[in-house]
């Protein structure tokens, strides 16, 4: 690969006014000084020196803890394999296209890489290290919004799920599937969270940059009001005398859950095998809002209900509206026609 080197003019040295006469006089550039001409491209700047230089912490430092981790394997997982070794003048539209073909995992986990790559190269544009952003000029295949409903399960496999559950797993997953709660958020549901037959998501349990648990406002920033069900509350009920946390769904120590450990206690992975194969947790989230959509809600009461961005996002539900629409068209006959 060619080696790109930017070279600038170094900085002036610092000017003063001496305490006797008032003339301008010379000092030594600061270490400081020194480090900035060495962003400027006295020497080549590796992506990975950049980012380790303390940018990454920088843009931590900005964002939300849960953002925190997810740009942390980002950075690890993603960018620093494949384009660390890049000088920062190298890296092209066409350069990073390629990389993000090469990344593993879902388009989510590969918008997380593009977004904190975008967010340093931001920054190496700002100290004069490049002339643009080349994230700024992707060309990434368009994303396609697949049917969420299609991943939900319906009213009687929810039933089956908690039947051949564990009794410590029925609870946590009956929150998921009923009430739309995000894995994290029935981690973090407390006993306080519950009234009656309405419980408000305050807060959600997360792993910090290196595991710790980390307590913080739900994903839209906002607390919601979900309704529970008598299927539900049974089960609540009969938690409040076997529990001494103030959580009301906690692993067996007391406190919240994290997706490992409740995946290997309860023994997911053979448990879904004997509902649908490949089940996921979140999926239990797209169950509740499928379920909603069939008693007949309306979209606008779901918005709230699931803490949607905007109404764009729960018209993706498009399936459970339509089916909805026709068992209303067919009331609506009937009664005109009584």
């Amino acid at each position: 690969m060619t080696r790109l080197v930017r070279r600038l003019p170094p900085l002036p040295m610092h000017c003063s006014r001496s305490s006797g006469n008032g003339a301008l006089s010379k000092q030594q550039p600061t270490q400081l000084d020194m480090v900035l001409n060495t962003f400027n491209g006295k020497i080549p700047m590796l992506l990975t020196e950049f980012a380790e230089s303390g940018e990454l912490l920088a843009i931590y430092g900005t964002v939300k803890p849960t953002t925190v981790g997810a740009y942390n394997r980002a950075w690890i997982l993603r960018i620093r394999p494949s384009l660390g070794s890049y000088e920062l003048a190298a890296l092209s539209p066409s350069v990073i296209e390629r990389a993000w073909h090469g990344w593993t995992g879902a388009r989510s986990t590969k918008q997380d890489a593009v977004a904190v790559l975008s967010r340093l190269l931001r920054r190496a544009r700002r100290e004069g290290l490049i002339d643009n952003n080349p994230c700024l000029d992707l060309e990434l295949p368009r994303a396609v919004h697949a049917d969420p409903t299609s991943k939900a399960l319906n009213a009687r496999e929810v039933e089956r799920l908690l039947a051949v559950a564990p009794p410590l797993a029925q609870l946590p997953l009956a929150l998921m599937a009923y009430c739309g709660l995000r894995f994290s958020e029935m981690a973090g549901l407390r006993w306080s969270d519950i009234d009656d037959s309405v419980l408000v998501v305050r807060q959600q349990i997360t792993r910090g940059q290196h595991g710790e648990r980390r307590i913080a406002p739900p994903k839209s920033g906002r607390s919601r009001a979900v309704p529970v069900p008598k299927q539900l509350a049974v089960l609540i009920e009969a938690a409040k005398d076997s529990t001494r946390s103030e959580l009301v769904a906690p692993c067996p120590s007391g406190t919240g859950w994290n997706s490992s450990n409740f995946t290997r206690d309860i023994g997911w992975r053979e448990l879904r095998e004997r509902i649908r194969p490949g089940l996921r947790f979140h999926d239990l989230r797209h169950t509740a809002i499928t379920l909603w959509f069939e008693a007949g809600i309306s979209a606008n009461d779901i918005q709230a209900l699931a803490g949607h961005s905007s109404l764009q996002v729960t018209s993706l539900y498009s399936t459970a509206r339509r089916d909805a629409a026709s068992r209303a068209a067919s009331a609506l006959t009937d009664f005109l026609d009584s």
